[in-house]
């Protein structure tokens, strides 16, 4: 790759970074917004579960039909129009109005963001199809989601001072400033992929999709649900303001972006075989979370532990969004793996926002996090085969006996 291309792959690199980025600001503000919105009178904790829920629902939906559109048609395009319309939602939240327009607004803010990844790693990887970088340039580009939530739980945490209607208008309007930077993004050379309906429903059929899929919805269930009901967890435990929940909230994101950096690392370890480095991380999340269902563990103690658990979570994210739909890159898929599995963990985040908000109301959050531990190990056993798969296929078939002393 010459000098030229190599600048031009990395400015696109950074532009998508920077705009994935952009959408957790307008996503986890609802995260710390949601308390004021229960004190305030706008919504019932029920309505806010419910928000969560339509939130993952569409997302989960927009994701595999946007995964097979995303390699079909202009990856800028639906960049820079999925970014104007969650500037949009979330601008017209900060107005305030009923409920039920706050969930309508929500959910179209749920399905713009479902039409940004698979193009953003699609243009990640055409800028980078003839490089030996390519791999990394994809966990590059999984960082976003960390340095977004990180963002959005700093933001969002001094915007509590402006007041509620901040909480919305700074992130769609922050948005709005990089749609317009977007539009600077090269339009891609690649052919579209036709779209093949027999090519897709093959993927149902191919193992190492099947032991996947469980496994995504899992790490969906827990990943943004974790982020969504901390608040509420060391407000109601703890006894403490909204200001200083926030301050240990802050540390998951932090934990999360620290996930992504130490991947490659990870990844090494486990001779490149980013299912295995997903196992072993549901592993350290199921130690993460035991304490919590045996002991009354200190403030400090509780959001550490927790902060540990996302950090795993984020691990698993890379591999299963970032690093694995590389695999279909040959065949014009990624975008389409991509889309399955994050709709998966979607269907799981949707399944887990609503069912959660029954569980903390009748039995505290104790059981949500046993919830946690029994999907985690569920999670283990079902990429179990491929693990041993992959083991047996490094062994030599046979052994020649003219060569055994």
């Amino acid at each position: 790759m010459n000098k030229s291309l190599r600048i031009s792959s990395r400015q696109i690199l950074v532009l998508c970074t920077i705009a994935y980025a952009s959408i957790y600001i307008a996503r986890h503000n609802l995260s710390i917004a949601s308390p004021l919105l229960t004190s305030d009178g706008y919504m019932t904790v029920m309505e806010i579960g419910l928000m969560g829920s339509i939130f993952f629902v569409i997302y989960a939906a927009g994701r595999f039909v946007n995964g097979y559109i995303g390699d079909m048609l202009s990856p800028k395009r639906l960049l820079v129009g999925g970014l104007a319309l969650v500037a949009t939602t979330n601008v017209g939240i900060s107005f305030l109005p009923p409920a039920p327009n706050i969930l309508s607004l929500w959910g179209i803010n749920a399905l713009a963001q479902s039409m940004l990844w698979g193009p953003s790693l699609r243009m990640v990887n055409e800028a980078y199809i003839n490089s030996p970088h390519s791999r990394l340039a994809a966990i590059v580009l999984s960082t976003s989601i960390g340095i977004g939530s990180l963002l959005a739980i700093g933001l969002s945490s001094l915007l509590v001072k402006v007041g509620l209607w901040s909480l919305f208008a700074v992130p769609g309007l922050i948005v709005a400033g990089i749609c317009l930077l977007m539009t600077q993004l090269p339009n891609s050379e690649n052919r579209p992929v036709q779209f093949n309906l027999r090519q897709t429903l093959l993927l149902f059929k191919k193992k190492g999709i099947i032991c996947m899929l469980f496994p995504s919805f899992a790490h969906g269930m827990i990943k943004e649900n974790l982020v969504l009901w901390a608040p509420l967890l060391f407000l109601s435990i703890y006894g403490i303001d909204l200001t200083s929940a926030a301050l240990f909230v802050f540390m998951m994101p932090a934990a999360m972006l620290l996930g992504r950096l130490i991947y490659p690392l990870a990844e090494r370890l486990c001779s490149g075989d980013e299912r295995l480095v997903s196992m072993l991380a549901f592993g350290f999340c199921i130690l993460c979370l035991i304490p919590f269902v045996f002991l009354n563990l200190p403030l400090a103690l509780a959001a550490t532990l927790l902060a540990l658990a996302m950090l795993g979570i984020s691990i698993i994210n890379v591999a299963f969004m970032a690093v694995y739909p590389i695999r279909y890159g040959k065949s014009g898929q990624i975008s389409m793996v991509a889309g399955l599995l994050d709709s998966i963990s979607y269907v799981g985040s949707a399944a887990g926002s609503a069912l959660f908000a029954w569980i903390i109301i009748q039995f505290g959050y104790a059981l949500m996090l046993g919830i946690y531990i029994i999907i985690c190990l569920v999670s283990i056993g079902s990429m179990l085969p491929l693990i041993i798969e992959n083991i047996k296929q490094r062994r030599p078939l046979y052994v020649n006996k003219k060569n055994v002393d």
